[in-house]
């Protein structure tokens, strides 16, 4: 078994919501502070599905860093 991680970077080219939907117990977690995820910047239903998962697991949106294809996304737990 493999120690609940603090934080999490995901970069996984069109999947994002499939681990992010996979992961929700590891999300849920309070060890679990900060998450980065790669989100492609031309799939806005993307984007939105996952700032509002993240908001139902007590997370927040604190930076946004565009990119050529993609951009980067950092959420903190509220908590943190």
């Amino acid at each position: 078994k493999f120690p609940q991680p603090n934080y999490i970077k995901i970069d996984v080219d069109g999947i994002e919501m499939m681990i992010l939907k996979g992961g929700r117990n590891v999300l849920r977690n309070p060890a679990t502070k900060s998450v980065l995820v790669e989100f492609p910047n031309n799939n806005p239903e993307m984007l939105k599905s996952g700032v509002e998962l993240f908001e139902k697991l007590d997370f927040e949106l604190v930076k946004y860093s565009p990119h050529r294809s993609d951009d980067n996304y950092i959420f903190n737990r509220k908590s943190f």
